[in-house]
């Protein structure tokens, strides 16, 4: 697993409720971000962040790759597994047909779609630091909406995904805040 990063990244010793764990994050990053003297807004932002950065992992191929399968009453969406072996949480990836589809371009846009309230240079560091939270999506991500989103879902989600990941609004989206926050600036956030 140490040797894996893909692993890392996805393994738990035991199963993890989404919900806890978006909780979780979002706590300790604001308690984190706190005690290093960041701006209160840019707290709130974190926690916005750490909030949705696992969001995508609500869609049913997700939870059927952390088996879960909520189409046969699966219990409530997971965001750790509790699987252990690097070849089992592959093919459990394979079986779910995710190929290297990966969750945070969804938690992306569902927290586009989720955080109406925010505007301007907040949201678009919300929604930056949820796509960006294991590393990838910068300066894009690989797949386009109809490979996000090769079933239909909520229709909202549907045209945000469409509107950042077919139109260009994500690599708007990630210079807007180069701009905002410089590049340095993002790079300490996104740690």
């Amino acid at each position: 697993i140490a040797a894996d990063e893909e692993t890392r990244q996805e393994w738990s010793r035991r199963k993890v409720l989404l919900d806890a764990h978006g909780e979780a994050v979002a706590e300790r990053t604001a308690e984190l971000t706190a005690r290093v003297g960041c701006w209160p807004d840019l707290v709130d932002a974190l926690e916005l962040a750490g909030r949705y950065h696992d969001s995508g992992k609500s869609y049913w191929r997700f939870q059927l790759a952390l088996g879960n399968d909520q189409k046969t009453g699966g219990g409530p969406p997971l965001a750790k597994s509790g699987m252990r072996s690097p070849a089992r949480m592959r093919a459990a990836r394979q079986r779910a047909g995710l190929g290297p589809w990966r969750h945070e371009q969804l938690s992306a846009a569902i927290a586009h779609s989720a955080l109406d309230s925010l505007s301007g240079p907040a949201k678009d560091l919300v929604v930056r630091l949820v796509g960006v939270s294991h590393g990838r999506g910068r300066p894009m991500f690989e797949q386009v909406a109809s490979e996000l989103l090769p079933e239909p879902m909520s229709l909202k989600d549907e045209n945000e995904a469409r509107t950042l990941f077919d139109f260009g609004a994500w690599e708007e989206l990630v210079e807007n805040t180069h701009r905002e926050y410089g590049v340095w600036g993002c790079a300490y956030l996104e740690a």
